[in-house]
């Protein structure tokens, strides 16, 4: 780590870092929380100096490859004794793959009562099976007081992989010129999701939505011309699984007396395979 480990606070009225989650119990009762008070202190490092970040707490494991993992904490911000109170901040470092930042972090949290801690959840990432180092780096760019915190709970969520995704898609009103497609999930997640949706006509992107998974419809796409071919893209992100895909090619039929609005909507290539996630519409 690029912080040192101190029995006492380095100065009077701050606060000291601990040699683990259970070094010791914290003098101040509001922090009396989970494990008996036994925390992480972190005594900020304000100088201004290079680099602008400093680890603070490092796991070095090997995790299983191809699996999809979360970093996870909980971290309570502490109050200043000095003038300028500067609320820590930092990101999540991982040395496992050409993604080395996991995602950024801040706890601004009251710190005078109280005993709330803010949870903090990395990106998803995905093991090497090589060790590999996961670390809390926080930012130390500040000239003045603050940047104090306390850490617990530290883990790494292995998560569960989700079932194919399976959307059902149908034709909605016809305005005389064009369709509105309609879609709904027959397979709905348990823990807190939304689905992503991307419209294609041919490689272009032409609009782009989210949606929460729901058996009623989810989105709907007005505009959808008759005889030409789009591609239909879902990709559904959730808190505690990996992520799951559905794509469709499909076309619509000119309006017939004999065709239903279902058959209508021609459908093919459907499959569940993982795409890249385009970064705006066109």
């Amino acid at each position: 780590m690029d912080y040192f480990q101190q029995s006492v606070a380095p100065i009077p009225g701050f606060y000291a870092l601990l040699a683990s989650g259970s070094a010791g119990l914290s003098p101040w009762t509001y922090h009396q929380c989970p494990a008996g008070g036994k925390h992480l202190y972190v005594n900020g490092m304000n100088t201004n100096w290079s680099p602008s970040y400093r680890r603070i707490y490092t796991y070095t494991g090997t995790l299983e490859k191809g699996q999809t993992y979360r970093f996870c904490f909980s971290g309570r911000n502490l109050p200043t004794c000095k003038w300028w109170d500067a609320k820590p901040f930092g990101y999540i470092y991982y040395n496992g793959s050409s993604t080395t930042n996991l995602g950024f972090w801040d706890i601004n949290m009251l710190s005078i009562v109280g005993c709330s801690w803010k949870e903090l959840v990395s990106n998803k990432f995905i093991g090497t099976g090589l060790p590999s180092p996961i670390s809390i780096m926080l930012y130390n760019g500040w000239y003045s007081d603050g940047n104090d915190l306390v850490i617990d709970n530290v883990r790494i969520v292995k998560l569960m992989a989700q079932p194919f995704l399976n959307i059902n898609a149908a034709l909605g009103s016809f305005n005389g010129v064009t369709y509105t497609f309609l879609a709904s999930s027959a397979s709905l997640p348990s823990d807190n999701c939304l689905d992503y949706w991307y419209l294609y006509q041919g490689s272009t992107l032409i609009s782009q939505g989210v949606a929460t998974p729901s058996t009623s419809t989810e989105f709907t796409i007005p505009g959808l011309q008759v005889g030409i071919k789009y591609t239909i893209k879902v990709k559904r992100v959730c808190d505690c699984s990996t992520d799951a895909s559905w794509s469709s090619s499909f076309s619509v039929a000119p309006p017939s007396a004999n065709k239903s609005s279902a058959e209508r909507l021609i459908l093919s290539e459907t499959n569940n395979e993982a795409f890249n996630v385009p970064q705006s519409a066109n």
